[in-house]
């Protein structure tokens, strides 16, 4: 359940440090949770730990931002299949080796 009020206005005064912001609340506890990230941490009460931590935040989801980690996002996932791929590769290397070996590889290992 999204809480849009209460006495200290949390959330309004979430919305001015960020307008991504907003407070849920549910068996766990009252949750900080961000638009863009899914940001949740959870709380015991809608407090000023929640702006303190809003405010530590802040400037994190800017659009700057999220496209930067988007762009690394993507370099990673192109770097695994790379990685992915050299390991098939030398899988196939090493399967070639096994079943046709060289006979100038058997000569050199001989003493």
């Amino acid at each position: 359940m999204i809480i849009k009020t209460n006495a200290s206005r949390i959330p309004e005064r979430l919305k001015i440090i960020d307008e991504g912001y907003y407070v849920t609340f549910s068996n766990s506890g009252f949750s900080l949770c961000h638009e863009t990230d899914g940001l949740k941490d959870t709380f015991d009460g809608l407090d000023a730990r929640m702006l303190k931590l809003a405010d530590r935040l802040r400037g994190k989801f800017t659009k700057e931002n999220i496209r930067k980690v988007k762009e690394h996002n993507a370099k990673i996932e192109a770097n695994e299949e790379l990685k992915e791929q050299n390991r098939w590769k030398t899988k196939e290397i090493w399967r070639f080796h096994d079943h046709n070996p060289s006979k100038e590889i058997k000569e050199k290992i001989r003493w």
